[in-house]
């Protein structure tokens, strides 16, 4: 079973060790998209980030002084509100292992990222196109070839659409997991309580070492139930 997840763009800069960790799957990519980002201007990075202030220039720093960041391991850097449901201090070993053996972050900067590799702070989404192609383009090719070792595996997809949409779902068995929430009566699909969501389930996979669907439909945090009713073969809903 293989985890697929979103990056984010919130991060925290946090000294650890690189014990088992590994590098990049596809450094030629990140650099071409690195030196494109380099030649624009700082207003040209704030119109395409729809950024500004300290956040535009800490970004834009970011892009030219590439080369002498510090690395770190994803999972320790990305903070979006989906990591932070993790309880990453908390984690084993075995648990750690669980997350390095089976989780996929899709980027849009490196690819694909697993928890030990080592990355450097970076905000770039797959939506922002900086080439003569979408990034959709750019990395579909290269993800999927990447992923299809694992093709005979379930994928379980945590990932927001914006990622998810570039897995080839002819090639792989996937599980979409959704969340929705129960509002006056109606479903509602809240983005931050999605991803909340998504993080919750990703930290109940690793504490419990899942590896069955089964088990994935017993998640019950935060008053989530399966909703065989709403689900399909290969979408499972969960509702609040």
């Amino acid at each position: 079973m293989k985890i697929i997840f979103s990056p984010s763009k919130t991060m925290k800069y946090k000294d650890i060790d690189f014990k088992s960790s590994k590098d990049v799957e596809f450094p030629n990519h990140t650099k071409a998209l690195i030196e494109k980002l380099k030649s624009f201007s700082i207003k040209d990075i704030g119109n395409l980030f729809k950024l500004k202030g300290k956040l535009l220039e800490e970004t834009y720093n970011n892009i030219q002084n590439f080369d002498t960041l510090s690395p770190y391991k994803a999972l320790f850097l990305y903070d979006g509100v989906t990591f932070r449901q993790l309880e990453i201090e908390k984690f084993s070993d075995k648990e750690i292992e669980y997350l390095n053996k089976n989780l996929f972050i899709l980027s849009a900067l490196y690819g694909v990222i697993s928890p030990n590799t080592k990355i450097k702070p970076y905000r770039l989404d797959m939506t922002i196109n900086i080439l003569n192609e979408s990034m959709y383009k750019f990395w579909s090719k290269d993800i999927n070839n990447y992923l299809e070792k694992y093709s005979t595996e379930i994928f379980i997809n945590l990932a927001s659409k914006e990622f998810s949409k570039i897995l080839d779902y002819k090639k792989f068995k996937v599980f979409d997991i959704e969340f929705r929430q129960n509002v006056d009566r109606k479903l509602k699909n809240i983005s931050t309580e999605g991803k909340k969501a998504r993080g919750m389930m990703l930290n109940y996979m690793t504490l419990n070492s899942i590896e069955d669907i089964e088990k994935i439909k017993e998640f019950s945090e935060d008053n989530y139930k399966f909703s065989p009713e709403n689900s399909t073969e290969s979408k499972l809903f969960f509702i609040k």
